[in-house]
């Protein structure tokens, strides 16, 4: 791992390495060794980028992308199911800001632009005794890849293919970075998702990850611990995982 030349708004190191299996693994060694909080893993390929379910693997041309793992320190009272969702934001905001591209964030972790995803979210926490609890936030954004697999057409996008031109990898970081810490401390960030989040109003359903009933119901927005809220039959229920699907609009 080398140095990475980026901004980090805590202050902790940026590490790059060309290849490698997986950031996230990466994040989780260094924490081992006693990394301090803040630390950023880059990698220019993965060859086992993880997504949600672990079926799914995050594929990318090499150095064409930012693909990332952010291990952060957070209070023992911290909802996880909020934090992909903080993330989520944090880049929406940062590519709009940026690029003037309006982004909205599917729950739990996926950034769509016009319904196509540009960028995927995967945040683990680790809790040790007598030691602080870990999160790590995994983070694989389209940036300078112009085509994609057959069975992505259509369902994926980037950056560059979005705006006719590359962008700069580590500028890029830097912002979402600031964006993230930005986030982890805005009390309204409910209010500034709820007009980002995908789905708002739909009827969606909601296929349960332990193999639970499905729910359904109309998507209300997010709760403050970041559950999912489904309206059916007059009532609001929360949800904490699961596949989210929404019914075809007329």
């Amino acid at each position: 791992m080398t140095p990475w030349p980026v901004a980090n708004p805590w202050s902790a190191p940026v590490l790059y390495l060309e290849s490698t299996l997986s950031t996230m693994d990466d994040a989780q060694r260094l924490e081992e060794q006693g990394y301090p909080s803040g630390t950023v893993v880059v990698a220019g390929f993965q060859e086992r980028g993880r997504g949600r379910h672990p079926e799914r693997v995050w594929t990318a041309e090499p150095g064409k992308n930012l693909l990332f793992t952010l291990m952060l320190s957070l209070p023992d009272d911290f909802p996880p199911q909020r934090l992909p969702l903080l993330a989520g934001l944090a880049l929406a905001l940062t590519v709009e800001e940026r690029f003037g591209l309006s982004c909205q964030v599917k729950w739990p972790n996926d950034l769509l632009h016009e319904g196509r995803k540009l960028a995927g979210v995967l945040c683990l926490a680790r809790s040790r005794a007598q030691r602080p609890a870990r999160a790590f936030v995994g983070v694989g954004l389209n940036c300078n890849q112009r085509s994609f697999a057959p069975e992505l057409s259509g369902k994926a996008c980037s950056l560059a293919g979005l705006l006719g031109r590359e962008v700069a990898l580590p500028e890029l970081l830097a912002d979402v970075l600031a964006a993230l810490k930005a986030a982890l401390r805005d009390g309204d960030w409910r209010a500034r998702l709820q007009h980002r989040l995908y789905g708002v109003g739909r009827e969606a359903r909601l296929g349960q990850d332990d193999g639970g009933p499905a729910l359904s119901g109309r998507l209300r927005g997010v709760a403050e611990d970041g559950a999912l809220l489904l309206e059916s039959a007059g009532a609001i229920r929360p949800a904490y995982s699961g596949e989210l699907l929404f019914q075809p609009e007329a």
